[in-house]
Order: structure tokens, then C-alpha cells, then sequence
């Protein structure tokens, strides 16, 4: 996983029994959207997209 190597971990989190993942721990903003990338080796990559609305 090279690609990663400019990624700091910060924590472990658990999914729950809905398939989500708190974000806590991150500086996510709530409401704030992202494209979601998953590996083949099960590393899951999350890209903020901005909407056509907040670049107005």
C-alpha cells in the first residue's frame, strides 16, 4: 500500500450493524460529502467532493 504512505492512522473504530463508521476522531465536517474508494485488500479511502452548490 505505498500510495498510502502520507496517511497518519488515528485511531481504530468499529463498524456497526448499520455499516457505519464514526468519524469522530477525524476533522470531518458534518454534513460534508465524500466519494468512497475501496481496495481490494479491504483499506477503504474517503475523498471530500464538493457539490455544485457550495462552489457558488
Amino acid at each position: 500500500m505505498s500510495e498510502f504512505n502520507e496517511f497518519e492512522p488515528i485511531g481504530r473504530v468499529t463498524v456497526d450493524d448499520r455499516r457505519r463508521v464514526p468519524l469522530g476522531q477525524t476533522d470531518a465536517t458534518p454534513g460534508a460529502r465524500y466519494s468512497v474508494f475501496q481496495h481490494p485488500d479491504g483499506s477503504i479511502l474517503l475523498r471530500p467532493v464538493q457539490s455544485k452548490e457550495s462552489k457558488q
